[in-house]
């Protein structure tokens, strides 16, 4: 090893010259400190649209909190089928904050390659754009799939998000045509899931169904931040 180390004389001033690597038990609990600490601060820009720690925080918290009330056991395989867009960071601190495990896919998979890797991983559900759907239909079948979240790419984009999608499938037409239909596949769209939450809120070993309706855009108490972190089904 190099004893000397030169590049720390390039670190910025602030900057620690070593880390603690058990600072932090799990890597839910560093973005637990970077949501409070830089709640009014940007976290993501894409396409001049800009979300805040906070923003994502809550976004993610209303993905968790979905997910924990669709049945499916702790510690199960999540798949992550999106490019870089607004929605890919909640979704996948939420799918973490759930308690279950997160599988990213390359959105330019074919559906042989998808297939692959859905199987591997013993995915349940996945979160994919629309513009990549039609490889998920392809397999599906063939896979262990039993919740799908359809989302757009101008999903997190507010106005903005319109016209994107708008440009995307009527005038590219970058999204080939899909037929996800089958009931028993519980399709559901990404701002149906943003919007509307149920929360399980968990005490002294007891499950104590508490629903409350919020919108990505409004603080969530600590206590039901906290409940994220229990699963659904407590024995």
């Amino acid at each position: 090893m190099i004893s000397n180390k030169p590049w720390l004389s390039q670190y910025p001033a602030g900057v620690p010259k070593t880390i603690n690597p058990d600072r932090y038990s799990s890597i839910m609990e560093l973005y637990e400190e970077c949501f409070d600490r830089f709640r009014g601060h940007p976290m993501s820009i894409c396409m001049g649209v800009t979300h805040t720690y906070g923003d994502i925080d809550n976004a993610s918290m209303a993905v968790a909190a979905w997910l924990q009330n669709q049945g499916l056991p702790k510690g199960s395989v999540v798949a992550l089928m999106m490019p870089n867009v607004p929605q890919y960071l909640p979704t996948m601190i939420g799918i973490l904050r759930a308690g279950y495990v997160c599988t990213p896919v390359n959105p330019l998979y074919t559906g042989r390659e998808l297939r692959h890797q859905l199987n591997d991983s013993g995915a349940q559900a996945i979160f994919v754009v629309d513009n990549f759907a039609q490889a998920l239909e392809q397999v599906i079948e063939e896979t262990a799939i039993k919740r799908v979240i359809l989302s757009k790419m101008g999903d997190m984009m507010g106005l903005k998000g319109i016209l994107v999608n708008t440009i995307i499938r009527q005038v590219k037409r970058l999204v080939p045509k899909y037929n996800l239909n089958d009931p028993k596949y519980h399709v559901t769209k990404l701002p149906e899931v943003l919007k509307k939450v149920k929360i399980y809120l968990f005490s002294n070993q007891k499950c104590l169904w508490i629903k409350k309706h919020f919108y990505n855009t409004q603080v969530v108490p600590q206590d039901f931040r906290k409940a994220l972190f229990c699963h659904s089904v407590i024995s």
